[in-house]
């Protein structure tokens, strides 16, 4: 991701792409419901976050549009801070997923 494009969006919104990301590595797919569920934001939120998400890092991402879901893209590269170390641990306490 360009990290001063990031850097210039709210906590709760860098949380959110942070979020993609994350599900985007550990479970190869994220859709609109998921974001909504997880964060509380209306639909219409969840679609610009993704196509935020998609400007920042397009070859991360790729929309499906039979299942109507993104989908990780084949040059993927995780873009958040977020130590894989980590990433696994809250998995495993089941803290990231709504």
């Amino acid at each position: 991701m360009h990290p001063q494009r990031v850097e210039s969006l709210s906590h709760t919104q860098r949380e959110r792409l942070a979020y993609i990301d994350f599900r985007l590595s550990f479970m190869g797919e994220i859709g609109r419901p998921d974001l909504a569920s997880r964060f509380g934001v209306a639909p219409a939120g969840a679609t610009r976050d993704l196509a935020l998400y998609r400007e920042i890092a397009p070859q991360n991402i790729k929309f499906d549009g039979s299942s109507k879901i993104y989908r990780i893209g084949k040059e993927f590269s995780r873009s958040s801070s977020t130590r894989r170390s980590v990433s696994c641990r809250r998995l495993l306490l089941g803290l990231v997923m709504a």
